[in-house]
Parts: structure tokens; C-alpha cells; sequence
């Protein structure tokens, strides 16, 4: 097990937004092709050489995203805990909409063009 931490600076929730991000697993799985394991791992070490925007350059930014990260929490504890199957589809809806928020400010961060973020849209998961 390797633990690392996250600059002072940055709001954790914003970090963790970006780690679960479609851009940031897009990256990783560049970055690691052909190490495909029966058991998948995440190692800091690769994690280390995968570009990290400076989410302190746009401050507002940063803020949404880790509101919709701590929305996103949220939404799937109120998902699990649902009683009805009413609940349990409006809060997964609201879980892929605040995904999207997500990866669209991720997008932005990154300063994709509309053609890198179709590609990275296009890969499945």
C-alpha cells in the first residue's frame, strides 16, 4: 500500500473529482497499456508521471467541482439508502448528471479541444 497526500492548497474533493474523472482514467490507461492484470492496480508510481492540471489557477472552478464531488457523494448514499425504485432512479440520474458535470470541468482544466474530449468520450471505460 502506498499513501501519498494531496498539496495544501488543494481542495480533496476537487482531487478526488479529477482522479475519477473520464479525462484522468483516460490518461492512466494510456499511459499503462499492455499491463493488463487479472486484478487491476492503480500505483503511484504511475500515477506520478500522468499530467495533473493546477486547479488553483481557476479558483471558482475548483469550487464546483468539489461541490459536485461532495453532491455526487451524496446522491449515491441517498441511492443505496433509497426505499423505492422511484428514489433509487432519481438519484442515480442525478449521480450520471453531476458525472457529466464533472468531467466537463475536468475538460475545461485540462484545456481539451472538442475533438480530444470526443476521443476520450468515445473510449469505453
Amino acid at each position: 500500500m502506498y499513501v501519498f497526500r494531496i498539496a495544501e492548497d488543494l481542495d480533496p474533493m476537487a482531487f478526488m473529482a479529477i482522479m475519477q474523472s473520464k479525462c484522468f482514467l483516460f490518461l492512466y490507461q494510456l499511459s499503462n497499456q499492455g499491463e493488463g492484470r487479472v486484478i487491476p492496480q492503480v500505483k503511484a508510481s504511475k500515477l506520478q508521471s500522468l499530467p495533473f492540471p493546477n486547479l488553483n489557477g481557476q479558483p471558482a472552478l475548483q469550487t464546483q467541482l468539489a461541490e459536485d464531488c461532495r453532491s455526487l457523494i451524496d446522491a449515491k448514499e441517498r441511492m443505496e439508502a433509497a426505499n423505492t425504485e422511484k428514489q433509487r432512479d432519481y438519484y442515480a440520474n442525478r449521480c450520471v448528471d453531476l458525472e457529466r458535470r464533472i468531467d466537463t470541468v475536468t475538460y475545461q482544466f485540462y484545456e481539451l479541444t472538442t475533438a480530444e474530449v470526443e476521443m476520450i468520450e468515445s473510449v469505453e471505460p
